[in-house]
Parts: C-alpha cells; structure tokens; sequence
C-alpha cells in the first residue's frame, strides 16, 4: 500500500498536504498504509494487513453456490455391519480439496472415487450432482469452476445478475449482486474494523483523512466501494487497480 500511496501521489501531482489512507484489496491479501503527504513526497504512520482477498472470495462462493450442486447436504444409503445405513455424504471429506485445485487431483483416488461412484450408483434425484461430482475430480475441474466464478463476480461490478457458467460439468448458477452482498458481510466487517484500526494507530480521526485511495482488484467490487464511500464520503478515489504497487516501486527505485 505504500509504493500504491506514491504511485498515486505521484500520477495525480499533488501540490498540498494532507493524509492519505491507502486500501490495497487484491487477490491474496488486504493490505492498510495511512502517509501524511506534502506533494509528492510522504511519511509512513501506520500501515497493516489481512491474509483476506479475492482468492478467499471466490472460495466463499464455490462453497455456497457450487458445492449444494455437487452433492453436499444430499444423503447416502450405504451397507454397515449387516445392514443398510443411511447418512449425510461426507461431502467435507472433499471440500478442501475442490477449494483449492492444485490438490484436487488427489480428490480421484481410490477411496474417494469409490465413495463418490457408489453414490452415483444408487441413483435418485441427486444423481446427477453427484455426476458432476465424479466429472470434476477424475478431470480436476476445480480451476475452471474458480475461473468462472471469477467471471461472474467481476460482472456483478457492472450489472445486477449473472451466471456462474461451468460448460464442463453442464453447469449454470444463478447468481445476483444481492446474493453477493450478503456473501460478503463478514468481509466487509473485517474491512471495516482494519481500517478504523489502521486510523486508531496512526491517531488519526476519520474526518482528518483527506483522500482514500482504494486499489487492488477486489476494492472493484461494488460492495467494498460502497463501504468505503459510507466511512469516508466524497474522499472515495480508484486508482489503477492491477498496476499501482508496480508502479509505485518502479518511482520508489528511480529515486532511489
């Protein structure tokens, strides 16, 4: 957040003082610097962070949306001891596994397959679930699941619905902003107690703040806009989402 801070004091050339509170949201974490600038120049008065970012998002929605369509919650008729037993499938036995999927190959083992192929074997209404199930582990299909719930939650910026599309496993979710704001509250609430907690320890007031520098690809998202417009409004700034650390450094070593 600080070489994101002189990115931007540099690019918008600032010639005043004031302070700057700079939210770095991106993919992997959430990152806080509060500077009291002059120009362009700076000093550092509290910076902190959060292993909270779009990753984590995006494994929030995989779990609420796709997992109910992948067999979790669905019951399972299975012979114990002698007799028929019916349970819950042990759909945690596969959760981690499907959330991150450079592991979900190991999902295709003999136990696991088994369990997922005996299931299938009993048919029912959740057959097919459990269908997709068995298409995502034996191909590991988990990648393209976390890409199009990337699709779908960067156009939920622009419009008010969309779908989680997944061709591979036949696979259309519905899924609308209002889905995604309530997906997002607890999210919004760590951001919000980081930033009060940033301003805390480098005593500043939040009407002493002058600007709020919001960049990183999750501070896109409609939701964190809005909060930080509510804490801090009409001091709301983008600045170039994907670039500003890069940018930032490159200024910080050419001064260097």
């Amino acid at each position: 957040p600080v070489a994101a801070t002189g990115s931007y004091l540099w690019r918008s050339r600032q010639q005043g003082e004031g302070v700057a509170l700079t939210v770095d949201f991106g993919g992997g974490t959430l990152d806080l610097a509060v500077v009291r600038y002059q120009g362009a120049r700076f000093r550092v008065l509290a910076t902190e962070g959060l292993a909270l970012g779009g990753d984590r998002i995006d494994q929030m929605i995989f779990s609420s949306l796709l997992f109910p369509e992948l067999g979790k919650g669905e019951p399972w008729r299975r012979p114990v001891d002698g007799r028929e037993v019916e349970t819950l499938f042990p759909f945690e036995e596969f959760e981690s596994g499907l959330l991150n999927w450079q592991t979900t190959h190991l999902l295709s083992q003999n136990r696991t397959r088994a369990m997922v192929v005996d299931r299938l074997s009993r048919g029912g209404v959740a057959a097919p679930k459990f269908q997709r199930l068995l298409d995502l582990i034996s191909y590991s299909y988990s990648y393209n699941c976390i890409q199009a719930i990337k699709r779908a939650k960067a156009a939920l910026s622009q419009v008010e619905s969309t779908q989680i599309d997944i061709p591979e496993l036949n696979l259309q979710v519905p899924f609308t902003r209002a889905r995604f704001d309530a997906l997002l509250a607890p999210v919004l609430d760590q951001l919000r107690g980081r930033v009060l907690s940033v301003l805390e320890r480098a005593r500043i007031a939040p009407g002493e703040v002058s600007v709020v520098i919001r960049t990183g690809g999750s501070s896109e998202i409609v939701a964190v806009k809005s909060l930080l417009e509510a804490l801090f409004p009409g001091r709301v700034v983008g600045h170039e989402p994907f670039t500003s650390v890069a940018c930032g450094l490159a200024l910080a070593a050419f001064e260097g």
